[in-house]
């Protein structure tokens, strides 16, 4: 049960690195978004 959890983590985790760059833009795209969208109300 433990070794699910563990291999689960490190795959999700992996994944995450991998795109880690990707999600960065992502994030701080919607927080643009989300930032004008504030401004503009």
């Amino acid at each position: 049960m433990f070794e699910a959890i563990l291999g689960i983590f490190l795959i999700t985790f992996s994944i995450a690195m991998t795109y880690k760059d990707k999600i960065k833009e992502y994030f701080s795209w919607c927080k643009d978004k989300i930032l004008s969208y504030c401004h503009d109300n």
